[in-house]
């Protein structure tokens, strides 16, 4: 059975997605606000936590370090794994089915 990525979105919580795949780079909120997590970036050498931060709520990200950005886990899977949209969206199928 083939799922949208709007079931993919509904069915796995950014804060949950990125507790298991960011595990080690992330650790603190920033600020007042407990919606984002700031850390180490993934997709460069990053050695100044805080270049890197990640809405737990709607799973957005963004570094200003590199510049690597995306709206949702499915973008950030995408890049991370260096997946087509479509091979993404079966991969998380897999792994949250």
């Amino acid at each position: 059975m083939t799922v949208t990525a709007t079931e993919i979105k509904n069915r796995i919580s950014p804060d949950h997605y990125y507790s298991r795949h960011l595990k080690g780079h992330f650790g603190r909120h920033t600020g007042h606000n407990w919606y984002h997590w700031n850390g180490l970036c993934p997709f460069h050498p990053d050695r100044k936590p805080g270049s890197f931060v990640v809405n737990r709520e709607s799973g957005a990200f963004k570094c200003f370090a590199c510049g690597a950005q995306g709206g949702d886990i499915l973008s950030f899977h995408m890049q991370a794994s260096q997946l087509s949209f479509r091979q993404a969206l079966r991969h998380l199928q897999e792994v949250y089915p």
